[in-house]
């Protein structure tokens, strides 16, 4: 305790000393602890389920036709339920989109389809009403909807009355049934997952998620095991839409982080070469001030303090700042949070569960102690490394301790700036990526191009024709619009994820084996689509209005 009252007034007699070594250290700590609260939220906290380790997603796989990991065939979905021994029970997922209308504007919202196993697998409780019931998994009996709490909050205001009430959505009637909110999944209502007669037998078209809660006691390892047996009697079953597919189990809190765990742990890299540098330069700092104290500590010395009493006098101080530095850090760290959540840096998964807690102010605890005695450790045993006689001598104060430590100090220097050159080349390099990515051409013009995404109510539109002489109507009037020079549409906007796919043959050529890739992805286009999105043509010709009468492609020259 004398200690440290000492070393508060150590501190508060040199209050310049302090505020920089403060400060340096709070930017130090305060950019470690906002990235750990990240790499916290996202990577370490357990999903906020019960029992979450047993949650998985599976997928299906087959690399030799170029599809590491795919959705799910319904049929097989429907196969995987009826034959699994190693899951609680299965859900299917799918996402959509639907035109809410009825209220005082149209809106676009957001939607996920599941089946009525869904909520039971999470362990998922209604807030208001109740969940799906296993027959409204039927197609004639689907005209239900769940809101999530945040759209309920937005749209209506949370009113508790709005239960048992219909909605509109692509001109259908649905009702209101309940409110729930699932967490890491950002949605705005969902509906039921229905599948026909036909789709419970489609085994080739893969366009469905797959979720799974495994039974107590069953390892990842023994589903997958599990599951590749399945997808071998599947396979036998169906040669010609199954060979080659195998089954993908994997965590879903992984699935949910995806590719974002390298470039978390980047940050983690980059912030801790951050620190160092600033333990070196408060070592410097607290090395220029212990040359000042030099005399103090031989009087000190003289009086019958042993070394090991002035190194802990010397460790304690530094501890202090540490600590006063890890609360500014702490302080720091907490606006730079508020930051990065208000810019939402890439799509960053799970950011609803970023925030200070108990882990994050222990790591920050643990920094400033760490940190304080990694900085304080080197000077203290400096400071107290002199020759006594040397040392109270007013004409020759330790000449010799005073080249010591310059020594250390131009090697701290040194350190500081190969740590510092080692970040200014990854920054650089990172630039350089940013700005490679940024020139790269997609294939098309960027400059002046704007989109805008349409959805089609299917009660009004049921049929193609319908569709078509919408978007054909609609192209004419845009292309005549004033500052408008061309039009074109796409069924799925570029650099989007969502394609067609269609089996391939060539006429005059064998057809693909069993097993070999043999399906292409594809996007509808109108005929003025590559005018208007300049695209170059290598060969050949583009489409013309008279090829809506009998099929015609544009392949990828990839």
């Amino acid at each position: 305790m004398n200690d440290l009252k000492f070393a508060f007034r150590q501190l508060l007699k040199n209050p310049g000393f302090t505020a920089v070594a403060v400060l340096t250290l709070a930017l130090g700590i305060g950019a470690n602890t906002a990235i750990f609260s990240v790499v916290n939220g996202v990577l370490l906290r357990p999903l906020s389920f019960p029992e979450p380790e047993r949650l998985v997603r599976l997928h299906e796989s087959n690399v030799k036709s170029g599809f590491p990991t795919f959705s799910v065939a319904p049929g097989t979905f429907v196969d995987w339920q009826a034959q699994n021994q190693v899951f609680e029970n299965l859900a299917a997922i799918g996402s959509s989109d639907f035109n809410l209308t009825g209220l005082d504007k149209p809106e676009r919202v957001l939607a996920l389809r599941v089946s009525a196993t869904f909520f039971p697998i999470l362990r998922v409780r209604p807030e208001l009403g109740r969940l799906f019931l296993p027959e409204e998994d039927a197609s004639d009996r689907n005209d239900v909807v769940l809101l999530s709490r945040s759209f309920w909050q937005k749209r209506f205001g949370g009113d508790p009355q709005l239960i048992g009430k219909p909605i509109t959505l692509n001109g259908q009637s649905r009702t209101i049934i309940g409110i729930v909110e699932v967490p890491t999944m950002e949605t705005d209502l969902f509906v039921p997952l229905s599948l026909s007669d036909g789709e419970r037998q489609n085994q080739g078209g893969h366009y469905v998620g797959a979720l799974g809660r495994l039974k107590s006691g069953v390892s990842i390892e023994q589903a997958r095991a599990a599951m590749d047996v399945i997808a071998k009697n599947l396979e036998r079953q169906y040669p010609d839409n199954k060979l080659g597919w195998t089954v993908g189990v994997r965590p879903m809190l992984a699935t949910i982080v995806g590719d974002t765990r390298p470039a978390l742990i980047l940050l983690v890299w980059a912030v801790g070469f951050v620190l160092l540098i600033v333990c070196a330069n408060v070592a410097n700092l607290l090395l220029a001030r212990a040359a000042a104290r030099q005399k103090e500590l031989a009087i000190r010395s003289a009086l019958g303090a042993a070394r090991g009493r002035l190194i802990r006098q010397l460790l304690t101080e530094s501890l202090l700042l540490g600590f006063i530095g890890g609360l500014g850090g702490v302080i720091l760290g907490a606006w730079g949070l508020k930051f990065l959540l208000r810019v939402q840096p890439g799509n960053l998964p799970r950011l609803q569960d970023v925030h200070l807690d108990g882990r994050v102010l222990g790591f920050a605890l643990l920094v400033s102690l760490v940190t304080g005695f990694i900085f304080g450790l080197v000077p203290a045993w400096q400071a107290t490394r002199m020759d006594l006689n040397e040392s109270l001598k007013e004409e020759g104060r330790g000449m010799t301790a005073g080249q010591r430590r310059h020594r250390l100090r131009s090697g701290l220097v040194i350190a500081e700036i190969a740590l510092s050159l080692i970040l200014f080349v990854d920054a650089g390099l990172m630039i350089r990526s940013f700005i490679r990515v940024n020139s790269e051409q997609p294939g098309y013009e960027t400059s002046h191009l704007l989109a805008v995404d349409i959805g089609l109510p299917g009660p009004k539109y049921q049929n193609v024709q319908e569709q078509a002489a919408f978007f054909d109507d609609l192209l004419e009037r845009a292309a005549q619009t004033p500052g408008i020079e061309s039009v074109g549409a796409v069924s799925d906007l570029p650099l989007s994820d969502r394609n067609g796919w269609i089996a391939v043959s060539v006429d005059g050529k064998p057809k693909p084996a069993l097993g070999e890739p043999a399906s292409a992805a594809y996007r509808q286009i109108s005929h003025h689509y590559f005018y208007t999105m300049n695209i170059p043509l290598v060969q050949g010709r583009v489409f013309s209005d008279q090829d809506r009468n009998f099929r015609a492609d544009v392949f990828s020259e990839r």
